[in-house]
């Protein structure tokens, strides 16, 4: 033997407490044989206890409250070698009570939870008479019953039969808030009778099952994680099936605790399960936290404040802290702002931002007197409302410019046919000409203006050799006085008025 340790095949294990890793539940129930029927035979039970501990721990028990010794039973009640369970081969009345188990060694004292036990049973309904009771019809009547005692409490119901014969039975094995197809049928020892039509109909809600997938994780040395999967057998809307964990904050540090989980519906609460934990001891002053890591939402409140949700996401396999708060600050600035502890939840919304800014959060997680921040993460608090109308206003700006500068476009293609025009109306020499009665040759080198007459005869060789002066033109098309104006637009005095007086007469004869 080891100083301080039992060696056992080469190994030496460590002196340690009992612990226990196999309980009773907190009821059993156990089954005699009925008197009346010779079939039914008793059925053994056991109570379970068995703890680890080195040494190998001592078992004794108490039954109500006194120490009990199963050798005194005469070999109907023994203890499991190795173990300190108990067995109960033939039960009896006097088996009826509560019981608890306590494991022992040099090291410690290990207490198990208290189990009552129960008797299997249902007695009979007292002797009654007959009775026979006259009912108006449309008017209420009680009719009293009174079950037999029994464990399970035993469930009632009725059977009636009305003076035609039919039968009316209680049928209490529907499930709470299920919809059921019901059809019935008459039958003797040989022959079934035809089925009747289907019935529908919905049954209310029901007490709701137990709970299910129970964890209870220690969350440093105050606190306790606990998460859970909802019944099975909901029997009805559960008050709030989203919920599936919590945590239990403020607990003293090294300490065990019984957690009761239940669930709701509007029928009323489910039966309870309960989990064992022990929170964390103190943790030494020079012990080092995990590093906090947390991730954010961003929850704009109004154009010029913004939240931001901080979830902090503890590594449950270490040391994570108890608790968490916040530290934020603008970029750039030296001092950080801080937020309130929080101790059951794992989040704390930081409200009060201001828009378009960065801001420098860390998540400091806290156990005691030991603090731990984690790294730096900066976000950016944009405002989705100011984006958007800045966009709108950008749209109207160019809406606002294509169509001025559309205008300026219509404008100035009125302007240029405008302009067209007046010069059109003008110069239209040629047109004028035709409207004369003289047409041009476009093929000749000169103008022709004046090659035909207005009446259309031939003009004689001596006026065909004149040529014609570019002043003859201007004087035919327009009343602008020629006098003193040669070809060339100089004032000399040759066409003058008296000038013109000088023409003989002669020469309009020569126009046959």
């Amino acid at each position: 033997m080891a100083r301080h340790g039992i060696l056992e095949e080469g190994i030496e294990r460590a002196p340690s407490p009992p612990k226990f890793v196999k309980e009773s539940v907190d009821e059993l129930v156990f089954q005699v044989a009925s008197i009346n029927n010779q079939n039914e035979k008793d059925y053994p039970f056991i109570i379970d206890c068995e703890a680890e501990a080195e040494p190998a721990p001592k078992y004794t028990w108490i039954k109500n409250g006194k120490k009990i010794d199963w050798q005194d039973y005469n070999k109907r009640i023994i203890l499991q070698p190795g173990q300190g369970s108990l067995i109960i081969t033939k039960p009896s009345d006097e088996d009826l009570g509560q019981y608890q188990c306590f494991a022992e060694n040099l090291w410690g004292i290990a207490t198990s939870k208290s189990v009552r036990v129960l008797k299997a049973e249902l007695n009979e309904f007292k002797n009654q008479s007959i009775l026979c009771i006259e009912a108006q019809e449309g008017e209420p009547f009680k009719l009293a019953c009174h079950p037999p005692t029994g464990w399970p409490k035993p469930k009632v119901y009725w059977l009636i039969q009305n003076s035609n014969g039919g039968i009316q039975i209680e049928i209490t094995k529907f499930l709470p808030n299920v919809k059921h197809y019901v059809r019935i049928l008459a039958y003797n020892s040989r022959f079934h009778g035809p089925h009747s039509q289907i019935v529908s109909f919905v049954t209310p809600e029901g007490v709701p099952g137990i709970v299910s997938g129970v964890e209870a994780q220690q969350l440093g040395s105050s606190a306790i994680l606990l998460s859970w999967q909802p019944p099975v057998q909901s029997n009805g809307a559960l008050t709030d099936p989203q919920q599936t964990y919590t945590k239990l904050a403020s607990l003293i540090p090294a300490t065990n605790y019984r957690i009761y989980i239940k669930a709701i519906t509007k029928a009323g609460v489910g039966e309870a399960y309960f989990v064992k934990q022990q929170t964390k001891p103190h943790l030494p002053k020079v012990t080092q936290l995990d590093k906090p890591k947390f991730t954010y939402i961003l929850k704009p409140y109004s154009n010029a404040l913004n939240t931001v949700r901080i979830l902090w996401i503890p590594k449950l396999d270490g040391n994570p802290g108890s608790h968490f708060f916040v530290k934020y600050k603008i970029k750039g600035d030296h001092l950080y702002e801080k937020t309130d502890p929080e101790f059951e939840k794992n989040y704390i919304d930081v409200k009060g931002l201001k828009s378009v800014e960065v801001y420098e959060f860390i998540v400091v997680a806290v156990d005691g007197d030991i603090m731990k921040d984690s790294d730096v993460v900066e976000i950016l608090l944009s405002n989705t409302d100011r984006f958007i109308r800045i966009e709108k206003m950008a749209t109207l700006e160019w809406l606002f410019v294509m169509l001025l500068v559309l205008f300026f476009i219509i404008v100035s293609v009125i302007v240029v046919c405008v302009v067209k025009h007046s010069r059109e109306g003008k110069y239209v020499v040629h047109e004028s000409e035709a409207a004369r009665g003289r047409h041009d040759n476009p093929e000749g080198p000169h103008f022709y203006e004046y090659s035909q007459h207005v009446s259309g005869s031939k003009i004689l060789d001596i006026e065909k050799k004149c040529p014609e002066s570019d002043l003859d033109s201007v004087a035919e098309y327009g009343e602008v006085d020629t006098e003193g104006m040669n070809e060339d637009g100089s004032f000399i005095g040759l066409y003058g008025k008296n000038k013109q007086s000088e023409i003989s007469s002669t020469e309009y004869a020569t126009f046959i």
